[in-house]
């Protein structure tokens, strides 16, 4: 019998190795279909996503074990028929192909069957053969090799290409290219979702939703939404507000169909659904809440981000409000308001936001009240905030709030001598600039490789 001590010394040894991810859930992954599949994708009017992909090359590998099972890209992919080609067989161990280690541990837990392709999930090696020789065919690739892999062809349902991509560079860029065909094809697939409701009651298209893809439920909730029936939206609201299912991506796109700019009778139906456990809804609902776009709307936006239980969430939106307020600087004594959120970070996110709107009363007032909080991150973006002022009248204010804490004693004293410093003209820009650079640091949030934002 294995002792305590023993057990747990193996437990620690299991999880630190390569081979606990034995032991781990498989990630969903894109569902690639068999090439008779393409001729439903014609016959519902759905997108179709091609990929070519080699074994032995360093790359195909990455988006494979990456980039096939990266959230966003498998999300996409749903409202696609999706084919990948590859001309090897994979029935036995992948490791004995020379497959990459990291490859090798993240497939050998899955068992071998000539049934089951070990490289590809969900694929038999017949069926990957079958769209390698499709896309020779149509002369994607050569017949007589020196063929460029990965490659990833994005088509309409008429098969008219929009994107034709070699090699892979990122994550985002494969999927831009998802997001970029996604709108060419909504026209095509709203005039099938158009037939779809002529020909169908409210009870039938309460059954159907489940079996379409997400484009088609996006399509589907906007006709209804959009034809002004009150059965049509009070079964669109049934969806978004969990009663008729539970599926997240459904109840987001029916929210996301409730959000008609300008339609304040949609905010009373959207405002309940801030409740809900769910931070993708609640996230959804800000978003729809925003897009309606009028006074009433902002509010209850704002009132909520006030409170949210999700720092991420809110920060985010945080961001995306200040990016509206850029263009509608009425807004700016709304998201003023954000800087009495119950949360430090996503006070001092609305206090960066503000460095863009110095010159006006809200913004100062809200400069003045921060420099009081007892949070370090948030008293330093608010005071940094004062030294972006240049109005004179507003300027004047804002020396006299400065004066005390640039004078004074405490972890404020610095911070107000530089705001104080750029405010008077002094030469501390640099100074200054790194602060400010070092607050936005600390508290935006990650940004993807090669992209961000800016201050």
């Amino acid at each position: 019998m294995i002792n305590r001590s023993a057990r747990a010394l193996i437990l620690v040894l299991w999880f630190a190795s390569p081979f606990a991810a034995f032991a781990e859930t498989e990630p969903e992954h894109i569902d690639f279909r068999p090439l008779s599949d393409i001729e439903k994708a014609k016959a519902e009017g759905l997108p179709i996503f091609l990929a070519a992909n080699n074994d032995g090359e360093a790359t195909n590998d990455s988006i494979m074990l990456t980039g096939y099972v990266n959230p966003k890209i498998v999300a996409y992919s749903k409202s696609f028929y999706c084919f990948l080609g590859n001309p090897m067989g994979h029935e036995a161990n992948w490791a004995e192909l020379g497959a990459p280690q990291d490859a090798n541990s993240y497939y050998a837990r899955r068992a071998l069957s000539p049934e089951r392709c070990a490289k590809f999930p969900g694929m038999k090696c017949q069926d990957h053969k079958d769209v390698w020789d499709e896309l020779t065919r149509r002369g994607y690739l050569p017949a007589n090799g020196g063929f460029v892999c990965p490659q990833h062809i994005f088509l309409l349902p008429d098969e008219t290409e929009i994107v034709k991509d070699q090699y892979y560079d990122s994550a985002e860029e494969l999927i831009g290219f998802f997001e970029q065909t996604i709108e060419r094809a909504r026209p095509i697939v709203r005039e099938k979702m158009r037939k779809l409701m002529t020909d169908n009651s409210r009870t039938m298209l309460l059954g159907l939703v489940a079996t379409l893809r997400p484009i088609q439920v996006e399509e589907l909730f906007g006709l209804l939404v959009a034809s002004g029936d009150r059965r049509n939206i009070e079964l669109v609201e049934s969806f978004a507000n969990g009663d008729a299912t539970d599926d997240v991506a459904t109840r987001t796109a029916g929210i996301a169909a409730l959000a008609v700019p300008g339609n304040t009778a949609m905010i009373a139906k959207l405002e309940p659904m801030l409740r809900d456990r769910n931070a993708v809804i609640r996230g959804a609902v800000l978003g729809a809440l925003i897009k309606i776009g009028n006074t009433d709307s902002y509010e209850k936006a704002i009132s909520h981000l006030k409170s949210e239980a999700d720092e991420e969430l809110a920060v985010g939106f945080v961001i995306e409000f200040e990016a509206i307020v850029k263009m509608n600087p009425g807004l700016i004594d709304d998201y003023a308001k954000i800087t009495e959120s119950r949360s430090n970070r996503v006070k001092a996110m609305a206090f960066i936001g503000l460095w863009s709107f110095p010159n006006h009363r809200a913004s100062l007032d809200a400069f003045k009240t921060g420099a009081d909080d007892r949070d370090r991150g948030v008293f330093i973006a608010a005071i940094l905030g004062m030294g972006c002022v240049t109005d004179e009248t507003l300027k004047t204010e804002a020396i006299e709030t400065l004066t005390p804490l640039k004078d004074g004693r405490g972890p404020k004293k610095e911070v107000a001598e530089l705001a104080f410093a750029r405010i008077s003209g002094e030469d501390k820009e640099e100074a200054y600039a790194e602060a400010r650079q070092q607050i936005v640091r600390l508290f935006q949030p990650e940004q993807p490789q090669g992209g961000g934002r800016r201050r």
